[in-house]
């Protein structure tokens, strides 16, 4: 049995479900923990976000995108593949379609969503979005000319 063939078979499987769920409910528990000292958005860029976690300097770790990925297409292969289609499968079916959706939403929330603001005053109208997160403290003389700028 070649390499594609126990690639085939591990995707169709829920044994790779298996697997991977423990995982996820670890990273769940630790990054939920971890906005407690980290606060929500850094845990969620670490923990949730990012397709690889560092633990450490040294050590990758897979992330969570990577991980609803695999989710995605274990869910795919076993529904493509091993399934059958009938009319008294279809409430089966559907479900299943229903969880692929959740996941590629937050598989693409997750890669390519943005944080961000517009201050409106009233009557005010603009086309520009603030970053909670790139923030800076400048200090100004009275000429309006920066002397500090530091990051947040």
């Amino acid at each position: 049995m070649n390499i594609a063939q126990k690639l085939y078979i591990l995707l169709c499987s829920p044994r790779l479900l298996h697997y991977i769920l423990p995982v996820v409910m670890a990273y769940l528990v630790v990054g939920t923990v971890a906005q407690k000292f980290i606060g929500l958005y850094q845990a969620t860029q670490i923990f949730f976000s990012a397709p690889i976690i560092w633990m450490g300097e040294a050590l990758p770790l897979p992330g969570m995108p990577i991980f609803m990925g695999l989710i995605f297409l274990n869910i795919a292969f076993k529904l493509a593949f091993k399934s059958p289609w009938h009319w008294r499968n279809s409430g089966i079916i559907i479900t299943h379609i229903g969880a692929m959706l959740l996941l590629l939403g937050g598989l693409f929330t997750a890669l390519f969503s943005n944080e961000g603001y517009i201050a409106l005053g009233k009557n005010e109208v603009k086309s520009i979005i603030s970053d909670y997160h790139a923030r800076e403290f400048v200090v100004m003389d009275e000429h309006g000319k920066t002397l500090i700028s530091l990051d947040h």
